[in-house]
C-alpha cells in the first residue's frame, strides 16, 4: 500500500470516523432530550387542559345548583319563570339555552336563547327521568353532542328545584372556551390538544370539523392505565408517527385530554441538524482527500532525497548533503540530516582526543580524592585535639584541687578582719571557675561515639557549654545575649553530643561575624507544641541562597578564611538526627543567619 493510500485511511479514521461518531452521539443526545422535553411540554399542557375542562364543569353545576335549588318553580307564574331563567342565564359564560320541564319532559316556561333546531338536542338528551323524586340539589347530565350553528360540543345539564321533581331546570352547555383553548394549542407549537368524553367523543378539537370524532384505541388503552397525572409516549396514527400525552379530567365525567403532535414536525430541527452534519462529513472528505494528495506527493520527494543521503552516509560518504528549503517538518529533518554528516565528520576528531579529556578527567579525580584525604587527616588532628583536652583537663583538675584546698584551709585560719581574706577569698572564686571550665572541658572531651540518652536540662547545658567560650566571644568584641526560657521541660539526650552541637553553631556565628559591623550573638530556648526549641542567630554575612541546599554536606564550607574541614554542620545535622529532633535555618546576606534546633522532651518514664 502506497503512502497517499495509508495517509488517506489515517485520516478518514483519525477525523472523519471520530467527526461521525461524536456528530451522530451529539444528534442522538439532542434527540433524546427534545423527545424528554416535548413529553414535558405535552404533559404539562394536557394536564392543564384537563383541569381547566373540570373547572369550566364545576363552575357551571355550582352555578346552576346555586341558582335553580332555592326557587319553586311551580308557585312562579309565566313571567317570573321568564325572568328566573334569565337570571340563571346570566350566571354562568357556559350557558347558552335554558328551559322548564315537569318530570315528562314537558315544557313549562319558554326556552330562553335557542331555536327550535338548537333545543331539540337538548330536550332529547335531558335525563329528567332521572330526577323524578329527586331532592333539590341533585344534578343529572346528558351525552355531548355537537351545536349545529355554533359548531361548539355542548352538554346538557338538569337540577329539580326546591318543590321536589314536578319541575326541573335544564340548561345547555356550549364549550366555547375549551374549543377556543384547543385551537390555540394547536397554533402554539406544544401540539394539537383534544378533550373526549367518557364515550371517547371529541368534546374539544382543533377544528370545529373534528368535533364528535372518536378518540384513538391507543389514547383508550393508555388512559386506562393511568393513576394520576399525565402519560407521554409515541404511536402510529394513521400512517404517521406521533408523540402524544394524555391525562384524566377530574371529577366524575370520565373526560380525557390529549396534546398530541407529529414526530416529523416535533424533531424537525433534529433531522435538520443531521442533513448539516452529513453534509459537512461530505465536505470534509472531499477536502482531505485533495489535501492528502498534494501533501503526500511533497513528502514522498522529501522521503526520497532523504534515502538518499542516508545510502550515501551508508556507504562512507559524509560529506553528502540533501536539500533543505522548506520550514516544515520536513525541512526540520533535512537540516538535522545534514547538522549529523557534519557532526559525524567531527566525531573522527573528537575521538583523537578522547583519550587526553579522559586523563585529565581522571587526573581532576585523584585530586580531589587526595583533598578529601587531607580533610579526614584534619578531621582526625581533630579529634586528637579533643584526646589532648581531655588529658590536659585532668591534669590542671589534680593541682587547682590542691590550689582550692590550701586556699580553703587559709580562710578557715583568719580571723575575717584579716587583710589576706580578701586575696584568698578571689584565689577561692578563680579556682572554682577554673575548676568548672575544666570540668566542662573534661565532659565535652571524654563524649562517646553512641549517644547515652539521659534526662538533660537545656538551660543548664547552654550555661556550661558557653562557659568555654565566653572568654573568647568577648574577646572578640561580639555581644553575647541570652534568652533563656525558664520552666522548661528535660530533653532526653546525650549533654556532650548536644554541647558538641551548640560549640559548632557558636563557632559558626563567630566566624560569620569576622567582618561584619555590628557584632551580636544570640541564643535562646523555648518551648512549643511538647518539644523544646533552641535557637543561635547572628549578625554576620548570612548564607547566599545557591549555597543554603549545601551548608549540611560533609567537607563544605563558606568561612571566608579556611579553619575546618566543614564538619562541623554535618556532624550537628547528624547528632540532631539521632536525638529525634531537627534543625533549620533562616538566613538573609548582610544581615545575619538564625539556626533553630527542635528536641523532643523527655518521656515521663525515662
Amino acid at each position: 500500500m502506497r503512502l497517499y493510500q495509508k495517509l488517506v485511511l489515517f485520516m478518514l479514521a483519525a477525523t472523519i470516523g471520530p467527526l461521525a461518531v461524536v456528530g451522530f452521539a451529539l444528534l442522538a443526545g439532542a434527540e433524546r432530550e427534545l423527545r424528554s422535553r416535548i413529553g414535558a411540554q405535552q404533559a404539562a399542557a394536557a394536564v392543564a387542559a384537563a383541569d381547566l375542562a373540570a373547572r369550566d364543569v364545576d363552575e357551571a353545576v355550582e352555578s346552576l345548583t346555586r341558582t335553580a335549588t332555592p326557587i319553586r318553580w311551580g308557585e312562579l307564574s309565566v313571567e317570573e319563570r321568564h325572568g328566573a331563567l334569565r337570571l340563571l342565564l346570566g350566571q354562568s359564560r357556559h350557558f347558552v339555552a335554558a328551559l322548564l320541564v315537569d318530570s315528562e319532559g314537558r315544557e313549562l316556561a319558554p326556552a330562553l336563547q335557542a331555536s327550535a333546531q338548537e333545543l331539540a338536542p337538548l330536550q332529547a338528551a335531558l335525563p329528567v327521568a332521572e330526577l323524578k323524586g329527586a331532592s333539590a340539589g341533585t344534578v343529572a347530565m346528558s351525552g355531548v353532542w355537537t351545536r349545529p350553528l355554533s359548531c361548539a360540543a355542548a352538554l346538557g345539564m338538569a337540577v329539580p328545584g326546591a318543590d321536589g321533581g314536578s319541575a326541573i331546570v335544564a340548561v345547555e352547555l356550549a364549550f366555547r372556551a375549551i374549543q377556543e383553548r384547543a385551537a390555540l394549542s394547536s397554533r402554539s407549537g406544544v401540539g394539537e390538544l383534544w378533550l373526549y368524553d367518557a364515550a371517547g367523543l371529541a368534546v374539544a378539537a382543533p377544528t370545529p370539523e373534528k368535533l364528535g370524532s372518536q378518540a384513538p384505541a391507543e389514547v383508550v388503552a393508555a388512559a386506562a392505565s393511568l393513576q394520576g397525572g399525565a402519560r407521554s409516549w409515541r404511536f402510529i396514527l394513521g400512517q404517521e408517527s406521533v408523540l402524544a400525552s394524555v391525562a384524566r379530567v377530574p371529577g366524575q365525567l370520565g373526560w380525557l385530554a390529549l396534546v398530541v403532535v407529529p414526530e416529523r414536525t416535533a424533531l424537525a430541527s433534529v433531522a435538520r441538524m443531521r442533513a448539516t452534519v452529513l453534509g459537512s462529513i461530505g465536505v470534509a472528505l472531499a477536502l482531505l482527500l485533495s489535501l492528502g494528495f498534494a501533501f503526500t506527493r511533497a513528502l514522498s520527494r522529501s522521503i526520497e532525497d532523504l534515502a538518499h543521503g542516508a545510502r550515501a552516509f551508508a556507504k562512507g560518504d559524509l560529506k553528502a548533503r540533501i536539500p533543505a528549503g522548506g520550514r516544515d517538518e520536513m525541512g526540520d529533518l533535512a537540516r538535522t540530516f545534514n547538522s549529523l554528516g557534519a557532526e559525524l565528520e567531527s566525531a573522527r576528531a573528537r575521538l583523537e582526543t578522547w583519550n587526553e579529556d579522559l586523563q585529565r578527567k581522571v587526573e581532576e579525580r585523584t585530586a580531589e580524592l587526595k583533598q578529601a584525604q587531607a580533610q579526614l587527616l584534619e578531621a582526625n588532628k581533630l579529634a586528637a585535639i579533643g584526646q589532648l583536652g581531655a588529658g590536659v583537663a585532668h591534669e590542671i583538675n589534680n593541682p587547682l584541687a590542691g590550689i582550692l584546698g590550701n586556699a580553703q584551709l587559709l580562710l578557715l585560719d583568719r580571723p575575717a578582719a584579716d587583710r589576706d581574706v580578701a586575696i584568698l577569698k578571689k584565689i577561692e572564686a578563680q579556682a572554682k571557675r577554673a575548676k568548672e571550665i575544666t570540668a566542662n572541658l573534661l565532659r565535652f572531651s571524654q563524649q562517646r561515639p553512641q549517644a547515652d540518652f539521659k534526662p538533660v536540662e537545656l538551660n543548664r547545658l547552654v550555661r556550661e557549654t558557653l562557659s568555654l567560650v565566653e572568654t573568647q566571644i568577648c574577646t572578640e568584641g561580639i555581644e553575647l545575649a541570652l534568652c533563656l526560657a525558664e520552666g522548661l521541660p528535660p530533653i532526653q539526650g546525650d549533654a556532650g553530643h548536644l554541647a558538641q552541637v551548640l560549640l559548632n553553631l557558636v563557632s559558626n556565628a563567630r566566624a560569620a561575624m569576622l567582618k561584619s559591623a555590628t557584632k551580636r550573638l544570640t541564643i535562646g530556648t523555648g518551648a512549643e507544641l511538647g518539644r523544646v526549641l533552641l535557637e543561635v542567630s547572628d549578625s554576620g554575612k548570612g548564607i547566599a541562597e545557591k549555597d543554603l541546599a549545601r551548608i549540611f554536606e560533609p567537607f563544605f564550607t563558606t568561612k571566608d578564611v579556611w579553619s575546618n574541614v566543614g564538619l562541623g554542620l554535618s556532624v550537628s545535622f547528624r547528632i540532631i538526627e539521632e536525638h529525634g529532633g531537627r534543625i533549620e535555618v533562616t538566613t538573609e546576606v548582610g544581615k545575619g543567619s538564625a539556626f533553630k534546633v527542635t528536641l523532643p522532651v523527655a518521656h515521663p518514664t525515662a
